[in-house]
């Protein structure tokens, strides 16, 4: 009787765990990708970007659909759902024994990548057990992970890029998260990133979905058939591209790791330390298949023009309301249009918004428009931007908003601080925008050296902040933009991105193409500069001016700015004076080869790494004479930086800070607090004094 009860409970059991077993997999193992398949090196750039001219509009496409807004990170819009992926992760290095660019491919780096564990292993499966990873917050910078001891901010120690986390090159998240049947039942669903470094392959359930090349670029990649109602699991590999490390005692922290330069990458090398991870936000969002991609917009001299992006992702025609907000009142626009099955079409609307509140670094004024999509009176999609009504006009060597003219007075500045590295919150952000704003009286930022996180521009709207916008193609040297420009096109895809992305932004007043690119005397690099431009013309309908930085030793002469609107260039101590050499010699050159273009020092200061004494004060108080004498086509300046930042170059006594920022490295609303009620400085002495800097061309006062 023992036995034969034993034997039925044994069955039953053994039909219960098999039963809970298949409904917590619920996975058809049919589907998992095997690894073989996943383009581990790759030929070109991956998104396959395209430039299609629909309707009366250039629009950016990447993985084969039209790149949507990413304005929605934080919001779910009415008609849509929205799925945060911030919150925990499960995370691991992946030990792979090669070091080195994953450019060019090659079919030994396919061979070691293919063959690595997380491959053979299938880390990217729901079935592979990640119960010892561990567990960190998205957002996330690898690099802060298994520090030791080490103190991150520490001025005297020599162990920055010593620990395996600064030196990896590759690493591993895992989520798992629910979704119900009406968050993808007939839906478009996207998976949305706005930034991983440097390239991420994309898993859902176990199938690979696709990868992005780019580490500071958002991407947005359709993944409507790889979820499945219930319980979910994303997995992404990451690759770090390497950074620049010493050879010997001496050199950058006395590594033992040879020195690396990245010949084929879109840095030459890099100053910024290249941080690892997922270290922005990410999200999903689902809509119906007929919805709203993107909205365009210009709105000057009391007009909006509006562009509505819009996808039916279906497989029938729809019939569709569309209804324009310009959100100032009454003078909303609506039509009926037809979308066939698998339709891009883009809709214009002209509204004429009287006595609109223009957009200054003085007045920030906002608006928030909306484009809604009806069905039988139903809503079925929605889409908000916010955008400012603003000019930007250069004549005879100046730069006018709204008509008026400008200085630009202001900083670059590096999306990095201290105990979040890369991976900085909104509230961070809000502080330093508002420092920079308001104590340091500065109108205008250089995003030094690539684009930022969609919140920075944001605050930059609200406060008030001119930005010059800058690619993330930094020391890039002839051989490196020959395959980027014409083999492997990363370069082209990420002026692009840039452009679609933020097009909206009324702070973003100017596109630099790149920093201190080499070889510049070359034939190629003058080229590069023309097709960069002409990309971002193509794509920016609010017609801002383009310029690019050049070192301000033996490059401010370069025929790469034959292509652009502004001169800049990234000049340091120098003499002020006529003579060989002189700034002002510069100047006079400059101004007989393009006697139209204006000018900007796109870094300005001494670059001693010490503003703390007057002669850095004179300096800069006379680089302003110079810049305010009315004897050039000056239109302002950046003073490099704002911030202390960790770099791969040059450092303090080997700790990864470099000491060129007005405010040092740990720089946050509590050391601000302490520091003004204990009478500890935490600004260097030239920040004090910049906010003096006289500007004879204020903004006229809102009437």
């Amino acid at each position: 009787m023992n036995k034969l009860l034993l034997a039925v409970i044994s069955i039953f059991l053994l039909f219960l765990f098999k039963g809970c077993d298949n409904n917590m997999r619920a996975y058809d193992e049919s589907l998992i990708t095997e690894g073989k398949d996943v383009p581990l090196v790759l030929e070109k750039e991956p998104s396959e970007y395209e430039i299609r001219e629909v309707g009366n509009l250039n629009v950016l496409y990447q993985y084969g659909m039209p790149v949507p807004s990413f304005d929605t990170w934080e919001t779910q819009e009415e008609g849509r759902y929205h799925l945060c992926l911030t919150g925990d992760w499960k995370f691991r290095f992946e030990d792979i024994p090669y070091e080195g660019s994953l450019y060019p491919a090659t079919k030994e780096k396919e061979e070691l990548l293919k063959n690595s564990a997380g491959m053979v292993e299938k880390w990217y499966s729901p079935l592979y057990g990640d119960e010892g990873w561990k567990t960190v917050q998205v957002p996330h910078v690898w690099d802060l992970e298994d520090l030791g001891d080490y103190d991150w901010f520490s001025y005297n120690t020599g162990q920055f890029d010593t620990d395996k986390a600064f030196q990896k090159e590759f690493g591993w998240y895992r989520k798992t998260f629910n979704i119900d049947k009406n968050f993808i039942k007939d839906r478009f669903v996207r998976l949305n990133s706005l930034g991983i470094n440097t390239r991420a392959w994309i898993f859902i359930n176990g199938r690979y979905a696709g990868v992005h090349d780019g580490a500071y670029e958002f991407f947005s990649m359709d993944v409507s058939k790889y979820l499945k109602e219930g319980e979910n699991t994303i997995a992404v590999r990451v690759w770090r591209r390497p950074v620049r490390r010493g050879t010997k005692e001496g050199d950058f922290m006395g590594s033992p790791y040879k020195a690396y330069k990245d010949r084929q990458g879109t840095f030459g090398s890099t100053d910024p330390f290249s941080y690892g991870g997922i270290y922005r936000e990410i999200w999903i969002e689902s809509s119906n298949k007929a919805y709203v991609s993107k909205i365009v917009t210009r709105a000057e001299d009391g007009v909006l023009d509006m562009y509505a992006v819009l996808h039916n992702d279906s497989d029938m025609d729809r019939v569709i309301d569309i209804e324009f907000d310009p959100g100032t009142g009454d003078n909303k626009e609506s039509e009926k249009i037809k979308l066939t099955a698998g339709e891009v079409k883009v809709v214009h609307k002209k509204i004429k918004i009287p006595g609109a509140k223009e957009w200054s670094y003085a007045a920030p004024n906002m608006y928030k428009g909306k484009v809604a999509l009806k069905e039988k009176h139903n809503l079925t999609d929605s889409l908000s931007v916010k955008y400012g009504m603003r000019k930007i006009r250069i004549e005879d060597g100046k730069i006018y908003l709204n008509g008026n003219r400008i200085l630009l007075k202001g900083f670059g500045w590096m999306e990095d601080f201290y105990d979040v590295a890369r991976a900085i919150p909104k509230d961070l952000y809000e502080f330093h925008t508002d420092f920079i704003k308001n104590t340091l009286k500065a109108n205008f930022l250089r995003n030094t050296h690539h684009p930022r996180n969609a919140m920075a521009y944001e605050l930059a709207n609200e406060y008030g902040l001119m930005i010059m916008e800058e690619n993330a193609i930094v020391w890039i040297g002839e051989a490196a933009m020959t395959y980027q420009l014409y083999k492997y096109k990363l370069v082209e895809a990420m002026t692009a991105s840039v452009v679609w992305n933020n097009i909206n932004h009324p702070s973003i007043i100017m596109w630099s193409l790149m920093n201190e690119p080499s070889n510049v005397e070359s034939r190629i690099m003058a080229q590069a500069s023309k097709i960069l431009n002409d990309i971002t013309k193509r794509l920016d309908i609010q017609k801002r001016p383009t310029t690019l930085a050049l070192r301000g030793e033996g490059q401010w002469w370069s025929n790469m700015a034959e292509h652009v609107d502004i001169f800049s260039f990234n000049q340091k101590r120098d003499r002020i004076t006529t003579e060989e050499g002189g700034l002002l010699y510069k100047l006079e050159q400059i101004e007989n080869r393009f006697p139209q273009k204006p000018i900007v020092f796109s870094e300005s200061g001494n670059w001693t790494g010490n503003f703390t004494d007057k002669k850095e004060k004179e300096d800069i108080f006379r680089q302003w004479e110079v810049i305010t004498s009315e004897q050039y086509n000056l239109i302002g300046f950046s003073m490099f930086t704002y911030n202390e930042y960790k770099n791969c170059n040059w450092s303090i006594e080997k700790t990864g800070i470099s000491r060129y920022g007005v405010v040092n490295y740990r720089f946050c609303p509590e050391m601000k607090e302490n520091g003004e009620k204990n009478n500890i400085p935490y600004m260097e002495y030239l920040g004090y004094h910049f906010k003096d800097l006289y500007n004879p061309y204020p903004y006229p006062a809102a009437k």
